[in-house]
């Protein structure tokens, strides 16, 4: 639960350019298609969503090892996303039990940023997913951090002066030089994992129509990319939201969402 283990230096070029015009990206998997995904995680011990937090560190480790613009070196440091989780079981319960208001925090993965060398390889990096995600939700700290988190996202929006933390400099005993600062803890992007959305909207409820998709909203400041996981009619869905005004124009987003797509083609249906 300590942010020091929190490492991640892959970040997507931004540049406000203009003010903010958030746009979509959608894919969509059949019902064979997502059948055949849900039972590959099945047989792999994790869920679509570990799976897909994993390809999204796949998906961007491909745009690197193919891009001019970043060096090998890239590889050393980690890959990182941030996802959240609902902590409303985790809290005493409302005497207005609305859910009008958000009961949510936020945690982050970290992956390796090189490419997997095979499908264990990639659903190794899925179970640790699993993994990062079972130390968070049943950590005695999830709701100390919750508030904590809460309390610090409301300064900010509040642009309250933030705390200097003086961070002694440390040696090493052995050779006398400093040892290095703080490790890099920038997020690629967010990951919204919705669930299944049918046992949301359910279509007895709706005699009349015949309900064929439903498109998630995002909510996000400029500059801001979130990727939305769900399954509904038995089909899986992809959506990447971003601002298409907040990046460079060197076509990282849409290589992002190729891979993407690749990705569960390659490791999660063939």
């Amino acid at each position: 639960m300590t942010k020091e283990r929190e490492i991640g230096n892959h970040r997507l070029t931004r540049l406000q350019c203009a003010p903010q015009k958030t746009v979509f990206l959608e894919r969509v998997f059949n019902e064979t298609h997502t059948k055949a995904i849900l039972k590959r995680c099945k047989e792999n011990g994790v869920t679509i969503n570990h799976a897909i937090e994993a390809l999204s560190g796949v998906a961007w480790a491909r745009v690197v090892n193919a891009s001019n613009k970043h060096s090998k070196d890239a590889f050393k440091d980690p890959v990182m996303i941030y996802t959240a989780i609902n902590v409303r079981p985790h809290l005493a319960p409302s005497p207005d039990p609305t859910y009008w208001f958000l009961a949510l925090t936020y945690f982050n993965l970290v992956f390796p940023s090189f490419p997997p060398s095979s499908h264990r390889a990639f659903w190794l990096r899925a179970k640790s997913a699993k993994t990062q995600t079972h130390a968070v939700v049943h950590s005695p700290l999830l709701v100390h951090r919750t508030l904590e988190m809460a309390s610090e996202r409301a300064a900010r929006a509040r642009k309250e002066p933030q705390p200097v933390v003086d961070v002694p400099k440390l040696l090493n005993t052995t050779t006398g030089n400093l040892l290095p600062g703080p490790a890099p803890s920038a997020a690629l992007l967010g990951l919204s994992l919705i669930g299944n959305l049918d046992t949301t909207y359910d279509r007895r409820a709706y005699p009349a129509f015949s309900l064929k998709d439903v498109t998630t909203a995002s909510r996000q400041k400029a500059g801001g990319i979130l990727l939305l996981v769900h399954t509904f009619g038995g089909r899986l869905w992809l959506q990447l939201f971003y601002d298409t005004e907040g990046f460079g124009s060197d076509g990282e987003i849409e290589q992002f969402w190729h891979e993407l797509g690749n990705g569960v083609e390659e490791f999660l249906i063939a």
